[in-house]
């Protein structure tokens, strides 16, 4: 058995070998199908199924803060303490919140990212250090000011030295003792985030020491490690009686509050994000796997038309005694061995891709640890999908082969089989079935390609150019509200009088950035009807930094300040929305709490992302209201980065512990905005262009081949006076009709598919006329092209030599 296993080896190498153009065909087309699926698999093994690495991850189970709006939020530091001592079902809980750092190494600073985590962080996860120590459960507010250190940041700016501990940092203007650094292999419990520095967060001082007192104030991550022999279920009972005392206790805070759990291979992606990973899972998935349906459509097109090719080979094999099943083995041994190169050359392709995505970050400075790479998981799922692939898609050509007429294959000197209408219906479906679906992965890149052309063309409502964003985080710096609004008005008016500034003032929040600020209002004359509105805490002269204008009332003053009465703008939408026809400027609305005067009304503008529809929003002044992180917005004469130094400074000099602050631009931050959007869109075009690529081969390949074995025929029809180009119109004729049919199916098809995604276009309908005729161009000119070169080549040969040859 394994005798003939290798002869069959052997001669499906050489038969491969002299068909090169064949074989490269084959393979690179299947090498770009297994290749994309491998890389999809690879991200989201790592991403959503990949286990922390920690200690015991199966002991892990995160705890949330469910509340009205949010199933899934964080932990207050006072009910992290509660959760602690009340639920039994714990051995450990360990509290933590990532934050940003100003590092200063001797004079230099840099922004790194950071976690304040409770003392037991490291001994509950199980990371050991490979310098120094980590953090002991008996540090508090009272020892010294530590910190641990990642390896990566240990290499890079300390030259990896080996006395490491002891030296002292400056983290936000403020001094630490590194006692040592974990190994790079310790991840964290953040999948995709690279973080390089650990500080106790019970060493915080002045606001963020005040802050872990507040009940009500819900910044912190908590992960618990399970007792031996406890259950999720009997976490979440306790957690459950819990939540019922804190929420009689403390009615203010705790109010319709309980805890959640989360078993712990789902731990290191928070739910939302994992629902959001998901949905991409499942769309990439889908895209990838429709571009390996063609590659494999494309293998066993080639396949047939090959196995036609060798009708007399087999028809004598089976005159001469071998049997059916043998010569399918021998068939299937080919498409095996074309499988399995094209599983290695997409492997290949699938390492290069995966190298390009640990090196990837977004725009924004957050630093991105994608540890996705080619695991053992990655290369068995490519082996078993090569491995399908061969087999599925080698076996209808095998069966089809196998099947001949003796009597009329035998007396076919030509070797092109007679009565050949039932076989070439089998190849006739497969390359219709390639250019249906090459359809509508086309279409579907058309779509998003004019969404993306239409989204860049959006009016967002404010001028784009020349504003420089520079962010503050004043917490970290021991700024309270009445600490924060002299230094925010100092600054203010030292950017002001730099060169070259037209305006400039501050935000809570960036339009179509992360952040967001949301607001309960009670409607209107409907009493007791509560809509919470997107809002945004500005400061004076905000509107004019923006080039946002005013269409009614007032800008914010200097006179809007916490002792005065409080006041909002409010954009059209929303004057439009409760008040109809009339001015809406000297209205009152209310929070529950306190009474608020419209004084404005300004241009609505775009708030979250570029396609949303107009939506009420409403502005406060920030200095009637303190806000602990603020955007710096100044709008310059020129390029706004060349302000970024002068800004800089000016800052500095008001606080030196403020260095190394972000600056970006409005542009940027747009842009960014566009990410999401262009990232599936891309996706959309790069599966569609290779659809159209391998669509193309696939026509070129069969075609070429068909006509290869058709050179008797057309040297009999040009002997008895057809001439060439009436020999090259009926080619071309026969493979157009089926890519016709091809392009009918693909659009039928295509109509309830791009319905599906309607909704992430903008400015384009799903059935957008353009897209679908500019996708029957492309895929008919380059079908033409495909049918064109080998018909023409096929059609300038010497019929004599032909049937010489014959």
């Amino acid at each position: 058995m394994f005798g003939n296993l290798t002869q069959d080896v052997q001669y499906a190498g050489r038969l491969l070998a002299k068909s090169p153009v064949f074989t490269a065909v084959a393979i690179f087309s299947l090498a770009l199908g297994i290749g994309a699926n491998s890389v999809v698999f690879s991200v989201f093994h790592t991403l959503l199924f990949q286990p922390l690495p920690v200690e015991k991850p199966e002991e892990l189970v995160s705890v949330f803060t469910a509340g009205p709006t949010d199933p899934w939020g964080t932990t207050s530091y006072a009910d992290y303490a509660d959760l602690q001592s009340g639920v039994g079902a714990f051995r450990e809980l360990i509290g933590y919140t990532v934050a940003r750092f100003r590092l200063d190494i001797n004079g230099e600073a840099s922004l790194v990212l950071g976690e304040r985590v409770s003392p037991n962080y490291f001994s509950t996860l199980g990371a050991k250090p490979i310098v120094g120590h980590v953090f002991t459960a008996q540090q508090d507010s009272a020892g010294p000011r530590v910190a641990v250190i990642s390896e990566k940041l240990w290499r890079r700016s300390f030259a990896a030295d080996p006395g490491i501990a002891g030296r002292s940092v400056r983290l936000n203007g403020e001094t630490f003792t590194v006692v040592g650094v974990v190994p790079e292999g310790f991840r964290d419990t953040l999948a995709g985030l690279s973080v390089s520095v650990w500080i106790p967060i019970v060493t915080s001082t002045g606001p963020l020491a005040g802050e872990l007192q507040q009940r009500g104030h819900r910044d912190l991550l908590v992960l618990g490690r399970l007792r031996p022999g406890a259950k999720i279920a009997e976490a979440s009972a306790q957690m459950q009686g819990l939540a019922a005392r804190l929420q009689q206790a403390y009615p203010e805070t705790n109010k319709d509050r309980s805890f959640r759990a989360l078993s712990a291979e789902k731990a290191g992606v928070h739910p939302r994000i994992r629902e959001i990973l998901s949905a991409l899972g499942i769309f990439l998935t889908a895209l990838v796997g429709i571009v390996l349906v063609i590659a494999c459509l494309n293998l066993a097109n080639l396949l047939l038309a090959k196995a036609w090719g060798r009708q007399r080979e087999i028809g004598i094999r089976l005159a001469i005694g071998a049997t059916r099943k043998r010569l399918i083995r021998q068939l299937l041994v080919e498409s095996l061995m074309l499988s399995l190169a094209g599983g290695a050359a997409g492997l290949l392709l699938a390492f290069w891709a995966t190298g390009l995505i640990r090196h990837f970050q977004p725009p924004e400075q957050i630093p991105i640890a994608l540890e996705v790479g080619i695991d053992p998981g990655a290369i068995g799922f490519t082996l078993l999908l090569s491995l399908l692939t061969g087999v599925l898609f080698g076996l209808v050509p095998a069966l089809a082969a196998t099947r001949p007429d003796l009597n009329s294959t035998l007396k076919n000197l030509g070797g092109q089989p007679r009565g050949k209408r039932r076989r070439m219906t089998l190849r006739n479906l497969l390359v219709v079935a390639q250019v249906s679906v090459s359809v509508v992965l086309l279409i579907g890149a058309s779509l998003f390609l004019r969404s993306l052309g239409q989204l860049k063309g959006t009016e967002t409502g404010f001028n784009t150019r020349n504003v420089l964003l520079v962010n503050l985080d004043l917490k970290e710096h021991d700024y309270d509200a009445a600490k924060a609004a002299p230094f925010l008005r100092n600054l203010l008016s030292r950017v002001q009088s730099l060169p070259g500034v037209r305006a400039v003032s501050l935000a809570a929040t960036v339009p179509l950035g992360f952040e967001r600020k949301e607001a309960s209002i009670q409607v209107p004359n409907q009493p007791g009807v509560v809509e919470t509105l997107s809002c945004n805490l500005v400061s004076p002269d905000y509107f004019r930094s923006m080039d946002i204008p005013l269409i009614a009332g007032r800008d914010f003053g200097q006179q809007d300040v916490p002792n005065k009465p409080k006041v909002i703008i409010i954009n059209e939408a929303m004057a439009h929305k409760y008040w109809p026809g009339q001015n809406a400027v000297g209205k009152r609305l209310s929070d529950g709490d306190n009474d608020f005067e419209v004084v404005g009304v300004v241009r609505t503008t775009k708030y979250r992302f570029l396609g949303e529809s107009p939506t009420p929003y409403v502005y406060t002044p920030l200095f009637q209201d303190y806000s602990k992180a603020v955007v710096l917005h100044v709008r310059s004469e020129g390029e706004p980065l060349q302000l970024a130094g002068p800004v800089r400074q000016a800052i500095e000099s008001l606080d030196p512990r403020f260095q190394a602050l972000d600056a970006t631009t409005l542009e940027d931050q747009v842009a960014f905005a566009l990410l999401p959007r262009k990232v599936g869109g891309m996706i959309f075009i790069v599966s569609g262009l290779l659809a159209l690529g391998l669509a193309s081969m696939g026509i070129y390949g069969v075609i070429s081949y068909s006509i290869r074995q058709r050179f008797r025929e057309m040297a009999i029809r040009m002997s008895l006076g057809a001439q060439p180009g009436n020999v090259l119109r009926l080619v071309i004729k026969e493979s157009m009709v089926l890519v016709t049919v091809g392009i009918v199916v693909g659009l039928v098809v295509a109509f309830p598919i791009m319905a599906l995604v309607g909704s992430a276009l903008y400015g384009v309908s799903y059935a957008d006329p353009l897209s679908f005729l500019g996708v029957i161009a492309v895929l008919a000119t380059a079908a033409l092209a495909a049918t064109y070169l080998p018909a023409r080549r096929a059609t300038s040969i010497d019929p004599l030599i032909v049937m010489r040859h014959d």
